[in-house]
């Protein structure tokens, strides 16, 4: 560790904390090109461990926290990041019949009556939309779009155990997101 250029691994704490200024100040966008900058000196600080003993030393003085070794503080940007990064979720769900998917997963076979469709179930700027329920249909609005785009029709079952919600709230927002003609009869 003695090695190491006291320039070159200070760069990422300050960015941090820069991340951190940003985030308290709201400034949402900034503080996500901050932390990816912060997440990128993190890589280059690891990779500029030159020889293998450099990096097993390195690795002996880490703690093991969340499967991941790291400082602490590292582990404080790692989680942060990892935070902030998309949640998908790979779900077979029934073909709609008479529509070319836009795209397709090689999983999927030609003749199958279902089609596998990759979810974004949450990206950060849901969190933007304060009030739950409009974070939830905005959340509705894309999953349906992107079934569309695979070709698939969800049912309100499919729907509800993505978003984490009853199908009875299913029903409710897809009378309000006007999608009700997208979905099969399938339960």
């Amino acid at each position: 560790m003695n090695s190491l250029n006291p320039g070159r691994h200070i760069h990422y704490v300050f960015s941090y904390r820069h991340y951190q200024a940003l985030s308290a100040c709201g400034r949402k966008t900034e503080a996500l090109q901050v932390l990816a900058e912060t997440v990128r000196g993190l890589n280059l600080l690891t990779d500029s461990l030159r020889t293998e003993k450099q990096r097993t030393d390195f690795d002996q003085i880490r703690t093991v926290m969340s499967g991941t070794k790291c400082l602490p503080l590292q582990n404080e940007i790692l989680i942060a990041w990892e935070s902030l990064q998309p949640i998908f979720k790979i779900i077979s769900l029934p073909r709609r019949h008479g529509r070319k998917p836009v795209l397709t997963v090689t999983n999927s076979e030609p003749g199958s009556s279902e089609v596998q469709v990759r979810w974004t179930v949450w990206i950060p700027e849901d969190e933007e939309l304060s009030n739950k329920v409009e974070r939830r249909r905005h959340q509705l609005r894309r999953l349906l779009e992107e079934a569309e785009q695979y070709g698939a029709a969800p049912t309100q079952k499919h729907l509800a155990e993505a978003l984490g919600v009853s199908q009875r709230t299913i029903a409710q927002d897809l009378v309000e997101v006007k999608y009700l003609k997208h979905l099969t009869n399938i339960p």
